[in-house]
């Protein structure tokens, strides 16, 4: 049989993220059966149709190196006893591979798919994103993104996401590591069964997520969202030169204990905001100018959760203990810590 590279790689490279190097034999191979290739290391499952080929179980890291380096696109594999041979142009490769005998693979029921939107990708994309900050081993919530049916919602030990968004889904709970490595895939639809979240790419390889059913998502963190209202919002005016601005200061900001982001100083001022940023090596400190109504105060905060934030919305309201920002889909709250209390 013939494949051609650039289609096949592709989906070969969705598949690599359902295995697992580290762990058992089929946990790391793909298997090949009834007309699909399959992976699985458990909590992630890949599905993707292809026929023609014997029952068997190829090591999956050994089979994307040898398909990536063949010099041609056009790439011919022969299927013989035991072993794989792959001829492209002048380079041949043969793999052995074990001939599949154990139980059938579970294939991954895809009868209903609905189209995703932008707004529900990018939720998922920026949920998933502050999971991977989470600090606080003891709640598990701080790990997972909750997805209902109008929003979707997760937060770490330093900010909330709130993104409201029409999903057809009743309540689920969703590792945000998991996610973020399913995401880099775009998906083009998406499907929540009674234990799994499944999405379709592109390339039309199935990824299957395992859900957390057991775990809860913390009343509190949804709360604190909820209880935000508008009132007292100020606009920032040209977003762009404060972002430009946080992100040259905080160069020599030293890192939160425990963390990888960095915590800056910020003076609101009339007319402005001044940034600090202070390590072992050195300090920076900038002025910038703009209109605004929020009145004088310091604190200190994530410099980089500001900058993502500002990208999205430049509506700001600061309480006692943290920034809440919004526009009209979209909310986030921000700790800051004042410096009467460090």
């Amino acid at each position: 049989m013939f494949i051609k590279k650039e289609e096949f790689l592709p989906v070969l490279k969705e598949l690599e993220v359902a295995t697992d190097a580290d762990k058992a034999m089929n946990s790391n191979c793909f298997i090949f059966e009834d007309g699909y290739i399959h992976a699985s290391n458990v909590l992630i499952t890949g599905q993707y149709k292809f026929e023609g080929v014997p029952h068997c179980i190829i090591p999956a890291k050994r089979f994307i190196e040898i398909i990536s380096k063949c010099p041609g696109s056009e790439i011919r594999m022969e299927f013989q006893s035991d072993k794989l041979r792959i001829i492209s142009g002048k380079f041949k490769s043969t793999l052995t591979y074990v001939i599949n005998e154990s139980d059938p693979f579970r294939k991954i029921n895809t009868t209903k798919w609905n189209k995703t939107s932008d707004q529900f990708v990018h939720a998922l994309v920026q949920c998933s994103s502050i999971t991977q900050n989470n600090s606080n081993f003891n709640d598990s919530s701080l790990s997972l993104v909750h997805i209902t049916d109008t929003y979707v919602e997760s937060s770490d030990s330093f900010q909330i996401f709130h993104y409201d968004v029409l999903v057809d889904t009743t309540d689920s709970l969703i590792s945000g590591n998991l996610l973020a490595k399913v995401l880099k895939f775009y998906p083009t639809h998406y499907n929540f069964t009674r234990t799994h979240f499944q999405i379709l790419t592109n390339n039309n390889v199935v990824l299957s997520i395992l859900g957390s059913t057991k775990a809860t998502y913390q009343d509190h963190i949804h709360n604190t969202i909820k209880e935000q209202n508008t009132l007292g919002s100020h606009q920032i005016e040209n977003p762009d030169s404060l972002i430009k601005a946080i992100q040259r200061t905080s160069i020599l900001a030293q890192k939160a204990q425990g963390s990888n982001f960095k915590l800056l100083k910020i003076q609101i001022v009339p007319n402005g905001f001044i940034l600090t940023g202070e390590d072992d090596t050195g300090t920076s400190r900038e002025v910038v100018k703009t209109k605004h109504k929020i009145p004088d105060q310091t604190f200190v905060t994530g410099a980089e959760f500001l900058t993502s934030a500002l990208k999205e919305t430049t509506k700001i309201k600061i309480t006692d203990n943290f920034i809440f920002m919004h526009n009209d889909n979209h909310r986030r709250i921000i700790g800051i810590q004042r410096e009467d209390n460090q």
